[in-house]
C-alpha cells in the first residue's frame, strides 16, 4: 500500500477517500458511523442502513471513540462484511468493551 498525504476530514455518514491507494489500485474509503458494542461478546455491530452490507472489500482498521470523543482503542480485528461487525481487538488480544454506543471510523476499500 502507499501514498501519502495530510490529513483527511471525515463526516459522519459519508465515505471519504483517504490519501491511501493499494497496490491493485483500490482507494481507501473512511466512514464516520454509531457502532454498538453489546457488552457481552468483542464484536461492534455498524448495522446496514448506512453502509450497505457487502459493501467493504478489505477491511483495514476501525478507530473506536467513545461518547465524549475520546480514543478508546484502534482495532484490527476481523470483519464480517455482509453484517457489518468488527472484532474489538488485534490479533490475539480483543477487548470487550462495555455496552453502549460508539463512534467508529472505518478504513476500508469499497467493493
Amino acid at each position: 500500500m502507499g501514498g501519502g498525504g495530510g490529513a483527511v476530514t471525515i463526516a459522519d455518514d459519508t465515505p471519504v477517500p483517504s490519501a491511501l491507494t493499494t497496490a491493485s489500485g483500490d482507494v481507501e474509503q473512511i466512514i464516520r458511523l454509531t457502532g454498538t458494542a453489546n457488552g457481552t461478546s468483542t464484536h461492534i455491530n455498524l448495522g446496514t442502513t448506512t453502509l450497505a452490507a457487502n459493501t467493504v472489500k478489505q477491511f483495514r482498521k476501525a478507530v473506536i471513540y467513545d461518547s465524549t470523543d475520546k480514543l478508546v482503542l484502534e482495532s484490527t480485528g476481523d470483519y464480517d462484511s455482509l453484517t457489518n461487525e468488527f472484532v474489538t481487538g488485534n490479533g490475539m488480544t480483543n477487548v470487550l468493551l462495555p455496552a453502549g454506543d460508539y463512534s467508529v471510523e472505518l478504513y476500508y476499500t469499497a467493493n
